[in-house]
């Protein structure tokens, strides 16, 4: 069962790609010298052959093979797409094949040159996995990591990758910040001498430790602490391994 949030965050992506669409379209009609085209007709023709291809590739996907759709999907686009480009403005197929393909490219450019850097450096998703930070964040629970901050205060819940399998990425919070003396005893948290409230976990803190951190070291735990793998059990985490802090939760991506 999908939840309310994820219905319109989906609507919203939906909705954002079909105004940007319209607007390329427009553009390069102008560019191709269409002299009557409009930005409304622009997103009436985006509009019409998405929906169409999307009833195509649902139909197909469920009675074909990945490749055999894909095919087939990408000639019933230009088809659709054509076909609609043509009643609104006559042109021909070898113009409207033209302008088909420079949406496309430009499309892709877009991708490449806007998106591919902001997932790279500025924001990254992430799929959650396991109960480790239940209740606050569950399986399945889609997470957008702010990658552009590099210092962090406690409570921060971030990602980090595993120094020994680079591949493997976690979810904590942090409770220790560079420098500070860590000692967990009788599932109470103490930092530099401190009795540490918040973060205790009403005593289901087990595994006694005592350490101090280094300059560049973040001590993480998990908010389930019966079924945590976290800085108690292993290395605390080096600031260089940490991806960023988690911006955004969007939940409902697994069935209920």
């Amino acid at each position: 069962m999908y939840s309310m949030e994820l219905l319109a965050f989906t609507l919203a992506v939906f909705l954002l790609s079909f105004l940007l669409g319209g607007s390329l379209l427009h553009l390069i009609s102008k560019f191709f010298g269409v002299k009557d085209s409009t930005y409304t007709k622009s997103l009436l023709i985006i509009g019409i052959s998405g929906v169409a291809t999307l009833f195509v590739n649902i139909i197909l996907g469920a009675v074909a093979s990945e490749t055999f759709s894909a095919v087939v999907a990408i000639g019933v686009a230009f088809f659709l797409f054509s076909f609609v480009y043509k009643k609104y403005y006559g042109t021909s197929w070898a113009k409207s094949l033209g302008i088909y393909l420079a949406l496309n490219i430009v499309s892709l450019l877009l991708f490449v040159v806007v998106v591919v850097p902001i997932r790279l450096f500025v924001v990254s998703p992430f799929f959650m996995v396991g109960s480790e930070m239940s209740p606050a964040y569950e399986e399945g629970d889609y997470l957008l990591v702010n990658k552009l901050k590099k210092q962090f205060s406690r409570g921060d819940v971030v990602v980090f990758r595993d120094e020994n399998q680079p591949k493997s990425f976690f979810v904590k919070r942090v409770v220790g910040l560079p420098s500070e003396k860590i000692d967990i005893r009788d599932g109470s948290i103490f930092i530099n001498d401190q009795f540490l409230q918040k973060f205790s976990g009403d005593g289901q803190t087990n595994f006694n430790v005592s350490m101090t951190l280094g300059p560049d070291q973040y001590f993480v735990l998990s908010d389930n602490r019966n079924q945590a793998d976290d800085s108690r059990h292993r290395a605390p985490v080096f600031i260089s391994y940490i991806e960023g802090e988690i911006l955004y939760r969007l939940s409902g991506f697994k069935g209920q």
